[in-house]
């Protein structure tokens, strides 16, 4: 390489000098652009040089600039040659060692090593003013990667594992933490318990015991799923009666219940499609003009959405599910989306897709019956005092 940027240095300012000799003051000013682009040519080539890796303990100093090799660690008598984005058996560190004064190197006689991941050799050195110690030590390479760098787990789970790769090494020479604290371990893997965890993001560092500041980290979101259901009951609430009377003697309030899939990293659902349904209210209503007593099927329509009634909500109630179940519920309203059906007063109303909407995700919602002229059924006055009970009567 340096001969190169000699041999091009020379070539430009050969034109450079020919121009000038002929005396043409165009030409000269070429010749000075040609000068600029030499400097720059040199530039960019010494740019792609590796700078090296150096560390040195007072009898040698170790180099390597292997592109791969991070960083050089000396302790005590040994070095750690630490890597970064290699794999093996690939990869292997050109690695030259010299001799600190008044020392001289005795091996490697070449002063130079080739490593892979995982192998060690030994340097031997000697005092050159005839002491007998002949100091030496050990020079490893090591790799430290975590498998994979990011992770999302249910918060259900009990039991997940994170892992070094298989050509880390040395596998057993490392200590797990996390911020916030919840994950910690040693050894090649870590086992934690999601569902003893906070819900939350948390970078876990798998560092090294033989060289501390050498270090790899994931992140490992512990992600929430919930089925959460709003109640809004029939008039001002706060009891069980089914219905309270909009019009005698054809139209009442039976009240509102509606639903929303909850989960604390919306990314986690990769098709775009049902992530839409995720974090949203969701509820299901008669089309216009509505049904009445005597008429109690019109079209109905889910409505995405459903804030309207959430500041006039008297109950909710959440469960916890798992992203398994999350999707299914996510899978349940974009059917009914498309195919909303018949609303009907008595059997297929708000509070019926409610229950629905719990039963597509293993959740058993409390659906009392009542009673109203000429019909009956699920309705949002039971539905809400069952909650009630649900939240200890909050």
């Amino acid at each position: 390489m340096v001969e190169c940027l000699v041999s091009v240095a020379k070539s430009f300012n050969g034109c450079c000098y020919d121009l000038f000799r002929r005396g043409s003051l165009l030409r000269s000013k070429n010749a000075i652009n040609c000068c600029g682009f030499a400097i720059i040519v040199g530039m960019v080539l010494m740019s792609s040089f590796s700078i090296a890796a150096t560390a040195d303990n007072s009898i040698v100093t170790v180099r390597s600039d292997t592109p791969g090799v991070e960083q050089i660690y000396a302790v005590g008598l040994d070095f750690y040659i630490t890597t970064r984005g290699v794999s093996s058996p690939s990869f292997i560190a050109d690695i030259g060692i010299t001799a600190d004064k008044p020392f001289f190197l005795v091996k490697p006689r070449s002063g130079v090593l080739h490593l892979g991941i995982g192998q060690s050799d030994k340097y031997v050195a000697r005092d050159e003013n005839g002491g007998e110690d002949r100091p030496n030590g050990q020079i490893f390479v090591i790799k430290l990667d975590i498998d994979p760098v990011e992770t999302n787990v249910c918060w259900k789970s009990t039991n997940c594992r994170l892992k070094l790769t298989n050509d880390s090494y040395p596998r057993d020479a490392v200590v797990w933490t996390s911020e916030p604290v919840g994950i910690s371990g040693a050894g090649d893997s870590v086992v934690f318990n999601p569902s003893a965890l906070e819900p939350r993001e948390y970078t876990v560092t798998a560092r090294s015991s033989k060289v501390p500041q050498y270090k790899d980290t994931c992140v490992v979101r512990v992600v929430y799923s919930g089925f959460k259901v709003f109640v809004d009951q029939p008039g001002s609430g706060g009891d069980s009666d089914p219905f309270e009377w909009i019009s005698f003697p054809d139209k009442i309030d039976i009240g509102h219940a509606f639903w929303m899939y909850t989960n604390s990293y919306p990314a986690i659902v990769k098709d775009v499609g049902l992530r839409f349904f995720v974090n949203k209210t969701i509820g299901y209503y008669p089309d216009d003009p509505g049904p009445t007593l005597f008429s109690p099927s019109v079209n109905g329509f889910l409505y995405i959405p459903d804030d309207d009634h959430l500041a006039s909500h008297e109950v909710d109630h959440c469960w916890g599910i798992s992203l398994e179940k999350l999707l299914d519920g996510l899978r349940y309203a974009q059917r009914l989306r498309k195919n909303p059906g018949i609303y009907n007063l008595n059997s297929n109303n708000c509070a019926d897709a409610v229950v629905g909407a719990g039963s597509a995700v293993g959740v058993t919602v409390p659906d009392p019956q009542g009673t109203w002229p000429f019909g009956g059924g699920s309705n949002p006055g039971a539905m809400g005092e069952a909650l009630r009970v649900l939240n200890g009567n909050n």
